[in-house]
């Protein structure tokens, strides 16, 4: 911590007493030992807010500044954005305590009961924290198309950063992290990038329009594509993933995601399929309207087994759209962004 700025996040100034109680009874005490981390996935039942009762917590902020979380702190890292809380990022135990964890799920039943509790809230997250509402100024951030050898590289590292964060491939000597898809006719990989051309995140996108196109998934999900129709348009989603301080942002997430959906809207894309870990499909589930069309099996190259999700695409599209308008894509933007 040594040369940054310290923060001290207050407590529950927004709050009243029967506000603070609800909080409190709604989540769940968890004792941590230095030295451990605070968490999950992002997903609608991650963290949303933990409530530091005793010990010392910290964490790097966006700006390289550590916050300092003593006891009585109200630790989130987002507004309440388009009905989703943010997930707090890693919080590091620096002296043994314990804290309160109310998961998002939880905090989202409380608030649809509760308008001032969400209120509240809203006051308190944009008080204590600098990660504000996301920007709308889509020049701070860029995205670049795997099309050199350059872009390729940093890919390949940023998976393998956040795959190997996430335990879910194993320790590799060259820290890269790519397949024979990276090389496909009919694959094309993005990368997030903010205004310090430093990496968020990526994703890859894949066109199957004949059956002569493969997909990450056909060889382990063959006979569930093949349900799909043997004539339809598909687009496949995979090696989605953040940079690890990235994990808990919504909009890194959607502006990646926006990528596929230029595809899929372009190629007039009858669904969109994704493979994923189980705990992770609530998201697909949620925001996009995927559905479970397998059973959990091994996958490829990682070390746990996924579960092939799809969404109708022309079904759905209008939809997701209505809920999550920065999904909208046009055909002007969309013929940017295509695999070709």
């Amino acid at each position: 911590m040594m040369g940054s700025e310290m923060i001290y996040r207050p407590l529950f100034e927004n709050f009243s007493e029967r506000e603070i109680n609800i909080l409190l009874n709604a989540g769940c005490e968890v004792t941590v030992s230095a030295g451990d981390f605070i968490h999950t996935p992002s997903s609608p039942t991650s963290i949303a807010i933990a409530i530091v009762i005793d010990g010392i917590f910290s964490e790097q902020n966006k700006s390289g500044k550590f916050d300092i979380f003593p006891p009585g702190s109200f630790v989130c890292s987002g507004i309440f954005y388009n009905e989703e809380p943010f997930r707090i990022g890693r919080i590091k135990c620096v002296r043994d305590g314990s804290v309160i964890l109310l998961y998002m799920d939880v905090l989202e039943k409380l608030c649809k009961k509760d308008k001032s509790l969400r209120e509240n809230l809203n006051k308190s997250i944009l008080t204590v924290s600098e990660r504000e509402k996301p920007s709308n100024d889509k020049k701070m951030w860029d995205i670049l198309i795997s099309n050199n050898e350059n872009v390729q590289i940093r890919i390949y590292k940023l998976r393998y950063i956040s795959f190997f964060s996430d335990h879910l491939i194993n320790k590799s000597e060259g820290q890269l992290f790519f397949d024979q898809f990276d090389e496909a006719k009919n694959s094309l990989s993005y990368l997030l990038i903010d205004n310090n051309k430093e990496s968020i995140g990526t994703i890859r996108v894949m066109l199957r329009c004949s059956e002569k196109l493969s997909l990450t998934a056909l060889d382990n999900f063959f006979y569930e594509i093949k349900k799909l129709g043997e004539n339809s348009v598909i687009i496949e989603s995979s090696r989605f993933c953040l940079a690890p301080e990235w994990q808990g942002s919504l909009e890194a997430k959607i502006r990646l995601f926006r990528m596929v959906l230029a595809n899929a809207f372009f190629f007039n894309a009858d669904y969109i399929i994704t493979s994923v870990r189980k705990k992770h499909a609530t998201f697909y589930k949620k925001i996009m309207k995927f559905e479970q069309i397998s059973e959990e099996k091994e996958f490829p190259g990682v070390i746990f087994p996924h579960i092939l999700l799809a969404v109708d695409f022309k079904k759905h599209y209008s939809t997701v759209c209505d809920n999550y308008p920065e999904f909208k894509i046009d055909y002007n933007e969309a013929i940017q962004w295509i695999i070709r």
